[in-house]
């Protein structure tokens, strides 16, 4: 049995007048239990009563002897997404997935996890609430390193959060970048589910989906080799390509055992591979087979591929940062036996200026860090920022 403790109260209401029983959700003694009709989408994100409450929260425990939270982008995300959840039913409640969410989206090494839900008529009312509350105060007092707000705002001036809390591996000094975006020296283009591609650095657009309506999220986005164009790929293996991209077959119609996670272009530009979460393989174009690992029992879920120079191989990366090799792929390094603040979401290849053998690869974790390895190793650098909903980063070769 793993050890780890999942710290989330019963979704009773607290009467703040009334002397009711406390627990890990507060809504406010003047408003009914539900409203229907509310629409989340409608309600802007309210960034202020966020840091308000990160503010405060910081404050109480420092006053407690205790250590800062450190606040979690991927972690904000899951939090403003169950606000966005709890708002149109008019009724707070807690996440029974949490911790499902916690590993297939941050990190696999967390240990503690909880959550605070309120609903109010400010975030002071919100903070104090949450302090007076016994079960409220645990989890503000409580044995974590990270934190995850997501506030809205409605007209009346209610506002509604989602407060989770995670003790894991210490995030990077910085986790996010600064308001400019990535350096410039970085061109790559982001994706998210709905298929919204942004330019990052020195990148063209080509175009995206985002005015469609698509049947399967988006997972990855791959650069054709001339860098003048890019494929989108969704869960079921459809295939959209932009630019100088052409389209070579797809696994659009045929029955998955696993969705589709990753995508990789042959050298040529003239085909692509295919790879699923268990890390099965699909080859359309001119690109070839060299193995697959759908006949092994993994640790830790595909989620990502990069090709050799020459299309002779290709490696696959865990989400663990697990690395496997095949054809005349050549292992040079993964973060498998490190402990990630978050989840490798993918991966790219490159090739030194050096020697054209020496090849090597990137990862990149969901919180926006790259880590290299091969001729030029990178220490883990938070350059792209996944909070904004990106699922995927190609980068321009």
């Amino acid at each position: 049995m793993r050890p780890k403790i999942l710290a989330v109260f019963l979704a009773l209401i607290l009467f703040a007048l009334s002397g009711g029983t406390p627990a890990g959700a507060l809504s406010p003694a003047h408003a009914p239990v539900a409203r229907a009709g509310v629409g989340a989408l409608a309600v802007p994100r309210d960034t202020g009563s966020e840091q308000y409450l990160f503010d405060r929260l910081n404050e109480v425990r420092v006053e407690a002897g205790l250590s800062p939270l450190t606040r979690d982008p991927m972690l904000d995300q899951i939090a403003l997404e169950w606000t966005d959840h709890q708002l149109p039913q008019g009724h707070i409640s807690h996440r029974t997935d949490l911790a499902d969410q916690v590993e297939s989206r941050v990190t696999l090494q967390w240990r503690r996890i909880g959550e605070n839900v309120g609903w109010g008529p400010s975030a002071e009312w919100l903070h104090d609430g949450f302090w007076n509350s016994a079960p409220h105060r645990a989890n503000m007092l409580g044995d974590y390193n990270r934190v995850g707000i997501g506030a809205r705002l409605e007209a009346d001036g209610d506002v509604w959060v989602t407060v989770n809390f995670l003790k894991g591996p210490e995030l990077p000094a910085v986790v996010a970048p600064a308001p400019s975006g990535p350096s410039p020296d970085v061109d790559a283009w982001s994706v998210t589910a709905a298929g919204e591609v942004t330019s990052l650095g020195g990148a063209p657009w080509f175009g995206d989906l985002s005015e469609l309506t698509l049947a399967q999220p988006i997972v990855a986005l791959e650069s054709t080799p001339t860098g003048d164009g890019y494929w989108l790929v969704a869960s079921d293996g459809g295939i959209f390509a932009f630019g100088d991209a052409q389209f070579h077959g797809s696994t659009g119609n045929i029955n998955l055992n696993k969705p589709i996670v990753g995508m990789a272009a042959t050298p040529t530009g003239d085909g692509y591979w295919l790879v699923a979460s268990d890390g099965g393989i699909f080859a359309f174009g001119d690109a070839q087979f060299h193995g697959s690992t759908g006949n092994i029992n993994l640790v830790s879920p595909i989620t990502g591929m990069g090709p050799t120079a020459d299309g002779n191989g290709y490696w696959l990366v865990a989400e663990d940062g697990g690395v496997f090799t095949f054809g005349n792929a050549r292992y040079t390094g993964s973060a498998g036996a490190v402990t990630l603040p978050h989840r490798v979401v993918g991966m790219a290849a490159g090739y030194s200026d050096r020697s054209p053998q020496e090849m090597e690869y990137w990862l990149v974790t969901a919180g926006g860090s790259v880590l290299g390895y091969g001729g030029t190793p990178l220490a883990p650098s938070p350059i792209l920022d996944y909070s904004g909903g990106i699922v995927a980063v190609g980068f321009r070769r």
